[in-house]
């Protein structure tokens, strides 16, 4: 845990000394990491085993609503690292609109999928705890990844920024 750790931090001071952006996905896997080592070396339990993606799952909820209070949806920087957007259409109200949105559901599929393995952790079996965990997060985030991109492509075409058609 600490060697994946320290890597990950390597990789974010290696960014800062070159000057280059560090890109959002390495600052919320950082975050996480960081969060599942701290309870991993606090604690030592076979149950806090279980809590580490729990606490995880709602630091990373707390990081994503965070940023849309204080007015920097991390949606907006994934999205700009996997695309580049000119700054006339990420400044669009409704693309702004669509980014704070989709930050705000992330925070609440992070929260769900929390708040649901806590429960099943609690009041089921470890057997069926495991079996069905992979099951109910799996699901949760693919109705998010449904939504995400069903918001996207609307926004898209409405704001015209939809130029190829599949034929």
């Amino acid at each position: 845990m600490i060697a994946v750790l320290c890597w990950t931090y390597v990789a974010i001071c290696r960014r800062v000394v070159r000057g280059i952006a560090i890109p959002s996905i390495l600052l919320m896997a950082t975050i996480g990491l960081s969060v599942r080592t701290l309870i991993g070396l606090l604690s030592g339990s076979t149950f806090a085993y279980f809590v580490q993606p729990i606490a995880t799952t709602v630091v990373l909820a707390v990081v994503f609503a965070g940023s849309v209070l204080i007015g920097r949806p991390v949606i907006a920087r994934f999205a700009s690292d996997f695309c580049e957007l000119a700054p006339e259409i990420t400044d669009r109200p409704r693309v702004v609109r669509l980014f704070r949105g989709l930050t705000w559901l992330w925070a609440g599929v992070h929260i769900v999928t929390s708040a649901a393995t806590l429960w099943m952790l609690i009041s089921l079996p470890t057997a069926t705890y495991v079996a069905l965990k992979t099951i109910a997060c799996l699901s949760i985030t693919v109705t998010a990844i449904v939504l995400t991109v069903s918001f996207s492509i609307r926004t898209a075409r409405d704001e015209n920024l939809v130029f190829a058609h599949a034929d």
